[in-house]
Formats: C-alpha cells, structure tokens, sequence
C-alpha cells in the first residue's frame, strides 16, 4: 500500500480547518508563529549558519513573519 505524505501547506491547511478543538486552533497557530517570529527577529538573539541554512536568512524570514503578522492581526483592531 503507497504511503500518502503531506506537503507542509496541506499539513496547515488540515490542521487550520480540521482540529477538534474548532477555530481556536488559527488563535493557538497565530500566536504561535507571533511568538517564534518575534524570537528570531529579536537583535540580541544570534542565529547561527548550519549545513542546512544561513542564520540570517533565517532572521529575516522571522522579521519579514513578523511585520506580515502585525499587518494582518492590526487589521481586526
């Protein structure tokens, strides 16, 4: 039997719109991705480059998340 594998958009799509818990999940995620953002975008914090990828393109892939993420939460105010 073929093993089925998920892309990670399908895998944000599913648990975004199927959790047994309903919306709170896009809540829980927001403030998940807010938090983490706001770690990685922060100054002080030091990224380090590894095999797999450069710090900082890391970090402002966290600050790029984190301004969309303002924008976005700003406009339900």
């Amino acid at each position: 039997m073929p093993v089925s594998y998920e892309t990670n958009e399908e895998f944000m799509v599913r648990i975004m719109n199927f959790c047994p818990q309903g919306a709170l999940i896009q809540a829980f995620v927001l403030e998940a991705l807010r938090q983490y953002s706001e770690t990685v975008a922060d100054p002080k914090v030091h990224i380090p480059d590894s095999d797999f990828l450069s710090g900082q393109a890391w970090k402002r892939t966290g600050q790029w998340l984190q301004g969309q993420l303002e924008v976005h939460l700003n406009q339900h105010r």
